[in-house]
Order: structure tokens, then sequence, then C-alpha cells
């Protein structure tokens, strides 16, 4: 046995060195000291930019020797339409397009304007006349799909524009979108190529010829559908008359043949790069990058980059002759060259020379130095061989001291995990160190798992993990307070070690006391004990190659979270009376069994006084007032009786199984008698008494349904209301229907229905990342003497049961006057109102989805907050349109019926956030922090959130800093009959508050 002791880390590193050194010393010599490889790359770089530069220089020569050539064109024209004025005694601005002279004189022309086509080799030339100076021109423009053949009876050849007459006489073909005429409106896309070469001709009268000559970057001519094929270039020059412009005269280019004169093949032999003839306008690229707008491109490469457009990013900064970074569109392959030749279009002083027309050669980086890449790839595979005869050697070598090693391993396996370790000494210095460490460490182990526990009982997590795997072990390691939580008797465990057999049992008997499971994922929730002892532990279990870890957490104030939540679900915050949603639920359930009912009232009770409380005394105090209110609710027998608080001052009560009027009255008296004896105290010493007006409806008599009772009650208070305050009303009927406004109106009512005489204002719902329009709310406006708003044509529809008919009539009305919008033909989204308590007919729905399928995908049903929301009328909209892909949103959330109970069981794609939350939201931090919390909320749970009534640029900044999705106000945009986009102001102030976002976490 060899007791030589010396250090593991001289066997191996020493030989290894001495290998590694020699390869070293290797690479230096034949790679570093020669210049080789960036020789190999100014290679590639100097014959790509040849390419790029005998190419820019065969366009150049083409577009100012041949293309562009019409000079001599221009100044014919123009003494022809000279001569023609001047026989037939008009002037210039006679001719237009329904001008008898215009036809004559074009057909005069229209020779020239075809032999200068065939001659220069264009796609197309047109002449342009200006004559009136309006819009709409009269002129020439004909198209040769393919210059290099000719036909000699022009059957090779379309009109653009020409008038009809012309095209016939010389046996040309309409073009698809063939006019007349032209049409040309100033600063719209696509006319640059006739107002700029114009309107420099008259400002600058100093300049003639060639210096006036524009190329305008490619565009569509307007009517052509063709995307990037039917984009165009064109070359332009004014027409004179008597020393004054009076038209244009230009040639044109057409994608297809200027792409044939820049070959991407010659670039590379696998035919992968591009060439890109781009234009940078004067004025643009401020900054270390400079943006080119695309005019022509051929080759694979720019088709495949990614984030691809017809903008190209590249730095200012060249890091080689010619040869820039390209920034955007980028490549997955990694960085992409770009090599630039400018293409000298103008003249030194012309008044277009600042636009820059380059011809830009790219390649990926990985084609052009594709040698270059070989060649370092051959250095990489001779390093890779010396480097494994380095390793062998160290493998050889490091087999000197894997006995001793192997010998370690072996006692550490079969070592007790329950004692100390104990290894003894193998004569090698580190691993006899090792050794040590280890047998140290595995005292220590124990010691820092108490300490852990004790670290998790100070911070009061109570938390305890155990592991067993399906090998023969007799015992299972439990830490922290495992055992406690799953109610295992400390007596059963030894130390930290529980015999496997009892945690099996334990774990069976756990299937009992299982809440919740999910065995996908391993996670049991676990109830145990009783009423106010009652505890949850949340346990997961991951099972693994034969490997069980089990992990318990104490979740009891988690769960005791969640079910307050759940009750705040139901009942008001305020007064802990069932809240709207309860209320509905509760009542339904007692209308589902009549026979129990016997004589019923339905009541409804409308706080008086509660505004001047608030407005003398503050909500604090109006609050306590309404809590007062409540407690005397609560402190009368709710047997047979359901009560609910449905917004700030208004309650429902419905006392039902009474044998008489008289019981349910003499409940009233009580209610009222202990209101009158329950007063308030206010900060001023005084004090004040509950005082509450009140409707009511009895069942049977006046109604057989909760709906027509609740409307009824509901009318009832609102009479006593107006008349007699802190009274009970009955309903009456003979009162309901003799109602003095409702009846004056009805037969407006009726026409309104029968004629549709309602018409919509469109306003814009608009992104607040960037202030484009998203959507339109369409806003009914009566068209009627005495009915001149939705909410009074909704209150008298509501008196007569009409409802249903005005949400018809609000669906398909709207939608038909939206359809002939000229925003109906964009992708914008259109927002109907929709009664919450009302649905159309199975037919009606079918219609109108049938009459308007293509608008259903883009509808967004808004459920207004007038009327109490019906769930199951609710879900049968929700089923109709969500089946066509159509969205929802809850209309004016806080406001009226639409509060958290409705967004909890809606489940909206859009929150509509009222006015009464958005008003001065810059000066108030409480809104600022409930609308925060909504926001947060909606996001979480899938919805977008648009903020209603925004009527100044503070509330509109705050709003987009929180994180507002959508804005809508009148500072965005008011209703309107024509609707379109937003002033631009707006929307760049828009994108500039959206750079911000605020905090308020």
């Amino acid at each position: 046995m060899n007791h030589f002791k010396g250090s593991l880390l001289q066997r191996i590193l020493i030989p290894i060195l001495v290998v590694m050194l020699i390869e070293g010393i290797l690479l230096c010599v034949v790679v570093f000291n020669s210049g080789t490889m960036e020789g190999l790359k100014g290679n590639a770089y100097d014959v790509f930019n040849e390419k790029v530069s005998g190419r820019s220089g065969t366009l150049e020569n083409d577009m100012v020797g041949r293309w562009s050539a019409i000079e001599s064109a221009a100044e014919t024209i123009g003494d022809g339409i000279e001569s023609f004025i001047e026989g037939e005694g008009i002037t210039t601005a006679d001719l237009t397009p329904d001008s008898s002279y215009t036809s004559k004189l074009l057909e005069n022309l229209s020779e020239e304007l075809i032999f200068r086509m065939r001659r220069n080799a264009v796609t197309g030339v047109f002449l342009i006349l200006d004559g009136d100076g309006r819009d709409k021109k009269a002129g020439l423009y004909f198209r040769d799909s393919d210059p290099l053949t000719e036909a000699s009876d022009n059957s090779d050849l379309q009109a653009v524009r020409a008038p009809a007459s012309i095209t016939k006489k010389l046996n040309i073909a309409l073009n698809t979108n063939w006019l007349p005429y032209f049409q040309l409106t100033e600063g719209a896309d696509g006319t640059e190529y006739y107002y700029e070469p114009f309107r420099t001709a008259i400002e600058r009268p100093e300049l003639k010829g060639t210096e006036l000559g524009y190329w305008c970057p490619a565009f569509s001519m307007h009517g052509d559908t063709g995307g990037r094929e039917s984009m165009i270039l064109t070359y332009s020059l004014p027409v004179y008359s008597e020393g004054i412009p009076c038209g244009v005269m230009g040639i044109e280019l057409n994608m297809d043949y200027l792409v044939k004169q820049i070959p991407a093949r010659e670039l590379s032999e696998d035919n992968y790069g591009s060439y890109i003839l781009a234009c940078k306008k004067s004025g643009s690229g401020d900054g270390e990058a400079e943006e080119y707008t695309v005019v022509a491109r051929s080759g694979a490469l720019i088709n495949q980059l990614e984030g691809q457009s017809d903008v190209l990013t590249i730095s200012k900064e060249s890091y080689r002759k010619n040869f820039h970074s390209l920034l955007s569109p980028s490549s997955r392959q990694g960085a992409v060259h770009s090599c630039i030749h400018d293409l000298n279009l103008y003249e030194r002083n012309a008044p277009f020379s600042g636009d820059r027309w380059v011809l830009i050669g790219i390649e990926e980086d990985y084609h052009l130095l594709s040698f270059f890449y070989e060649f370092e790839r051959a250095i990489l595979f001779i390093l890779a061989v010396t480097i494994l005869i380095g390793v062998a050697a160290a493998i050889i070598v490091a087999r000197a001291v894997t006995k001793p090693i192997e010998t370690l391993t072996y006692k550490l396996k079969m070592a007790d995990p329950g004692s100390p370790i104990r290894l003894g000494e193998l004569k090698i210095d580190e691993i006899d160190k090792l050794s040590g460490t280890i047998e140290n460490l595995s005292r220590e182990v124990a010691d820092n798992a108490h300490k852990l526990e004790a670290i998790l009982d100070m911070t009061g997590v109570s938390v305890g993990a155990c592991e067993y795997t399906d090998r023969a072990e007799k015992k299972v390691y439990c830490s922290g307070d495992f055992c406690r939580l799953l109610d295992i008797p400390e007596e059963e465990m030894t130390g930290s070690y529980l015999p496997t057999s009892v945690m099996k049992k334990h774990m069976a008997e756990l299937k009992a006391r299982q809440v919740e499971r999910d065995r996908e994922a391993g996670l049991y929730i676990l109830k145990f004990g009783k009423a106010e002892e009652e505890r949850w532990v949340r346990l997961k279990v991951i099972s693994e190659k034969g490997r069980i870890l089990a992990v318990a957490t104490d979740m009891t104030q988690e769960m005791q979270e969640k079910l307050k939540i759940e009750h705040d679900r139901d009942f008001d915050l305020l007064t802990g009376l069932y809240n709207r949603r309860a209320f509905y639920r509760q009542i339904e359930e007692v209308f589902m069994n009549k026979k129990r009912m016997a004589i019923g009232a339905m009541i409804m009770i409308d706080l008086d006084n509660l505004k001047y409380v608030n407005d003398t005394y503050g909500h604090d105090y109006g609050d306590e007032y309404i809590r007062t209110a409540a407690r005397v609710l609560q402190s009368l027998d709710t047997r047979n009786s359901v009560v609910a608080r449905l917004s700030g001052d208004e309650f429902l009560a419905f006392f039902y199984g009474s044998g008489s009027r008289d019981t349910v009255r003499h409940r009233m008296d009580q209610i009222y008698e202990m209101f009158r004896n329950t007063k308030i105290h206010l900060p001023d010493g005084t004090s004040i008494p509950v005082r509450a007006s009140a409707g009511m409806a009895w069942y049977p008599d006046d109604g057989e349904n909760y709906d027509e009772l609740i409307r009824y009650a509901d009318f009832a208070m609102y009479m006593v209301k107006k008349t007699n305050k802190g009274a009970v009303v009955e309903f009456n009927l003979e009162s309901y229907s003799k109602e003095s406004y409702l009846l004056q109106c009805k037969e407006e009512l009726n026409t309104i229905l029968e004629k549709g005489l309602v018409d919509y204002a469109f306003q814009p719902i608009v992104d607040a990342r960037d202030g484009s329009v998203y959507a339109y709310e369409a806003l009914m406006r009566p068209n009627t003497e005495n009915i001149k708003s939705p909410d009074a044509l909704l209150a008298l529809a509501r008196s007569q049961s009409k409802l249903q008919q005005i949400e018809k009539l609000t669906f398909f009305k709207g939608m038909e006057i939206f359809s002939k919008k000229e925003v109906a033909k964009t992708d914008c989204r259109i927002f109907l109102n929709s009664i919450s308590n009302q649905v159309m007919t199975d037919k009606e729905i079918k219609e109108f989805q049938m009459k308007y399928s293509a608008y259903l995908s883009r509808l967004v049903i808004e459920f207004t907050e007038e009327e109490r929301p019906d769930a199951e009328l609710t879900k049968v909209k929700m089923r109709y349109f969500g089946d066509a892909k159509g969205m929802t949103a809850l209309d004016d959330f806080g406001e009226g019926y639409n509060g958290e109970s409705i967004l909890l069981s809606m489940n909206p794609d859009f929150v509509k956030f009222d006015r009464s939350l958005i008003k001065n939201i810059h000066e108030d931090s409480k809104k600022q922090d409930l609308v925060a919390g909504l926001i947060a909320y909606c996001r979480e749970n899938g919805a977008k959130t648009i903020a209603e009534g925004v009527e100044c640029s503070m509330e509109m900044d705050m709003l987009i800093g929180m994180g507002i999705d959508y804005l809508q106000g009148y500072y965005i945009g008011r209703p309107t009959h024509f609707p379109g986009d937003i002033p631009e102001e707006i929307r760049q102030e828009i994108f500039q508050a959206a750079k911000t976002e605020i905090d308020f976490s």
C-alpha cells in the first residue's frame, strides 16, 4: 500500500497545465501573429461593398439618364397647351374635367405621352392639369406593365386616369381602378407626386427644368388595393403655359419592374441577401440613428427579418467604409450588415436635394463572413482536439486517485444518519480534510435544523415537512410542526422520527378531513377542530421516483379571510343587511314556494334627510344615520321577511306569510314608531330622529312576481316622496295609470316605438396607451317634441312596461345607424346599451344576428345601471352574443345598481367607471386609492377598464398613469353624429402621458 501523502491538486493539475500551455502557444503562433483573421473579414466586406457600389451606379444612371429624361417632353406639352388655349380663346383655368376643351386638348397630347413612356422604358406616364385649382383635376395616366415589349395598336397599355372617349379612340384598355379624372386633395396620402413640384414651381419661379424634378417615394394610387404590389415610384416635373405652371407631367415605375433592376442574387451565391432602394426625407434623422423609408426591395433576407416594416432604422456611425448597423428590423440569426451607397438624383441646390436616396445591400453576418467563420471553426476544431488530448491525460492521472475517493463514498453511503459519521484517514491531504469537514457538518446539520425550526416559530409561520421512500425504511423524518399540524400525537414519535407504518396510517385517516383537493397538483385542504377552534391546513404531496415529500402549512388565517370575503359578497358592509344580490337570491327562493306566502308586501323605503346630514355634518354622520335605520329594521322579528339595503339611502323589504294586510300594517307601524324614537346625536349637540318614506305593494293583489311588486313599490315610494315625505303609501293602480307626465307622453312613446324616431350620436372610446380610437358608444337621442332625453324615454317606457320594446329598438336602430357610418368599415368596436332586466325574444335575436352578422364580433353589450339586473336574462344575452365572439361591459360602475355584487356575478369583459369616481380624481387621494384597487382587481380577473366622463387633462393624465385601459369623455371627444378620429393634439397628449406610470402599490 502506498503511504505517500501528496496533494490531489498536484497529481491532476500539473499534467493538464503542461498540455494546455503547449496548446495555447501553438494557437497564438498560428492565428494571432499572422493577421489572417482580420484579412479574411476585410476581403468579405470589400467584395460586398464593390457589388453594391456597381449596382448603385447602374441604378443611378437609369434613374437620372433614362427614366427621368422628360424635360423636353414637358416643354413640348407646355407649348401644345399654350397653342391650344390661344387658339380656342380660353385660359388654363377652363381646363377642368367636365370641359369639352379639356378632352380635345388631352387627345392632342396623348400620343406624346405614349411616345415618351415607350422611349424611356418606364411602366407608366401621366399628365395632370391644374385647371381651376380644385381637387378634381383633368389629365391622362397610362400604364405599360412590360416596357420591354411594344404593341403597335396600344393593346398592351392600360388607362388609369383618362376620359373614356380618348381611351376608346386609342384602343387602350381600362385599368380596374380607372377614373376619368384625378381626385387630388392637398395633404392627403398619395398626392405628393403632384403637389410637391407644382407648389415649388409657384413658390420659386426662378427655377426651371430639372431643378424642379421630384422623385416621390413609393405610394399607392387612390383606389389601388393590391397591397405592396400596387405601390409605384414616380418622377414628375411642372408643365408651364405662358411661363406659369399649369400642371405636372411625370413617369411611373411599378414595383415589379423596379425590383428587376436590383437583383439580389448577385450579392451572394445562395441568393440570401437583399437590395433595398430607400429614401430619407429632408429634415429627418436627428439622433444616433437614421430612418429610411423602403421604396423597393429584393431578395429573401428583408422579408424574413423580425418586426419587418417599410421603415429601416440604421445607425449613423459606420464601423467600416459604407457599412452601418441595421437596428430595425432585426434577425434571429444575429447582426445584419448594411452597405449604403447614395444615389445622386438631384442637382446640388435643387429644392428637393435634401431628400437622400440610397441603395442598401444587406446581408446577415453569418452569410457575409461565412468563409471567415469556416476558417474560425477549423481553428476551434484544432483547439478542441488538443483539449481532448489534455482531458484524456487528466483522466489517466485521475484514475490514480479514484480508489481513495470510492472508499470515502462507500463509507458515507453506509453511515447511519442518526449517529455521528466516522470516516477515518485515507492518507490524501485534501480527502482527509474533506472527511473531517463532513464529520463536522453532520454534527452541525442537526443543530441548524433546530435553529431553523426556532426561526420559523419566531416568524409565526407554522410549517412542517416529512420525507420517505419506497425502500424498506422503518422510520420517517418529520421536521417543524408537521405532526402538530396533522394532529399526530407526540408520544408516537421518537425524536424527529415517526415509524413508517404509523405515518401511513395517519395519512390514510386524513381523507376524512379533506375539504378541497387537486390530485394532479398533489394539493389538499384539510379541516381540523370545530366552531371557534376550526383550523385549516394546506398539504402539498409530491411523489417522484419512489420518493414522497409532504409539506404541511397552517392556512387558518387565509381561510378565515376567504370566508369573510364570501360574507361581504352577500352582506352590505355598512349595515350588515343583505345586499342587492343576496336579496334577489333570497326573494327568488321565497317565490318558488308560493303556498307559504299567503299575503305579502313589498316595501321600498327611502331615508329622508340623508342629504341634509351628509352636507351639514359630513358623511361619517350620514353613515351613522343609515346604520341607525338598519338597526331598526334588524331589531324586528326576521321570520317570514327579507330585508336588504339596495343603495345609498334605499332599503327594500318583503314581508310574507301574513294572515291579513293589517298584520303587515302593524309591523310597519312598529318600524315607524321605532324610527321616531331612535335618534342620532350630532356634533353640534342636537339630535334628530330617523325619518323615512315608504311605498308598499301587496302580493298577490298588486302583482304575483317580485319584479312587478318592486316596480310598484318603487312607484308608490316615488309618489310619497313628491307629496308627503315621512309616510307610508300603498300602491294605487289608478294613480299609477293616471300619472300626468306618463299620460302626456304615452302617445309619443308609441310613435317612437312604431316609427323608430330615435337617432344616435357616437362618442369615441380611445386606447390609453396611444390615443387610437378603440370603439364608439352609441348614445340614443329621441326625436320627439316632449321626450328629449334617454332618461325620460326609459322612465316612460318603464311606467308602461315597454322596456322590452326599447331594448329591441336600441339594438336594431343603433346597429342600423352605425352600419351606415364610415367608421363601420374599420375594425373598431361598437358599444350598445342594454337594459339589464330586459331581453329580446329568440326570434328577434336571430333576426338581429342574421341582419348584422358582419358586426357581431365587434359588438359590446353595455349593461346599464338604471334597472335592477336579472341574472337569467343577463346569461341569455351573454350566451347568444358570446357565441358570436361579442363582448360585455358593465356601465357606470359605482352608480345605480351597478356595484360590487354585479361585478362579481357578471364577470364582464369591460368595466366602465362612473363619472362620480372620475371627477377631480387628480385632487382626491381616496378616489385614487379606490380606482387603483378596482383597476388591479379588474386586471387580475381579465377585465379591461374604461374611465367615463373624463373632462380635463389633469383627470386624463392621472388615469393614464394609474394604468386605465381606455378613456371616454368630453375632453377626449364629444358625442357626434359623424364619428371620426379624435384631435391630433389630444392623441399626442395621451401618447406622452402613457410614458409615465404612477405606483399605487
